[in-house]
């Protein structure tokens, strides 16, 4: 990261994992966050420390601070190489922005059509909603008047059919 994250302490990496809070069991250490805080990476510290040489690359402002962490390690001179690679080649930038851009339109587009699908999946479940309450009002309804009908009184028809005094009333009006 570019900016610092956790203010309360100078350390510059650390290691998250998942863990289960009322336990504290490790969920899983197939799965962790690796932090690294650019902005705490010390100038004066010289340590042949791995993830501290990868900071110190990823931090890097000039070609010649590049160069000279190419020469410290295999690896950030493969990466150096790449980045050389990735930044001389237009035709290799211009696809690599091309492939970044598809991915975010597909993201964006796959947002947006899962919200266009929850909206008429609510739509629909209104519908059927409206439609089988407005049955089974009707259906009431009939009940409450075939009750009355057969001469019951509004007690034996609130318990028949499990509605309230003033349901029962407000359908016999």
């Amino acid at each position: 990261m570019d900016f610092i994250h956790f203010p309360e302490d100078t350390e510059c990496y650390r290691t998250i994992g998942l863990l289960n809070k009322k336990t504290n069991a490790v969920y899983s250490d197939k799965l962790e966050l690796q932090i690294l805080e650019l902005k705490k990476l010390p100038g004066e510290v010289r340590t042949g420390d791995d993830i501290i040489n990868w900071m110190r690359f990823f931090n890097g402002k000039s070609k010649e601070e590049f160069e000279r962490m190419a020469k410290t390690s295999e690896y950030l001179g493969e990466a150096y190489e790449a980045l050389q690679k990735l930044s001389a080649d237009d035709q290799k930038r211009l696809e690599y922005e091309a492939r970044e851009k598809a991915l975010k339109d597909y993201n964006t587009q796959i947002g947006s059509a899962e919200r266009r699908g929850e909206k008429r999946g609510e739509k629909r479940g209104e519908k059927r909603g409206e439609k089988r309450g407005i049955k089974k009002g009707i259906h009431l309804t009939k009940r409450v008047l075939s009750l009355q009908a057969q001469g019951k009184s509004e007690q034996e028809i609130i318990a028949e059919c499990g509605i309230t005094a003033e349901e029962v009333r407000e359908i016999l009006a």
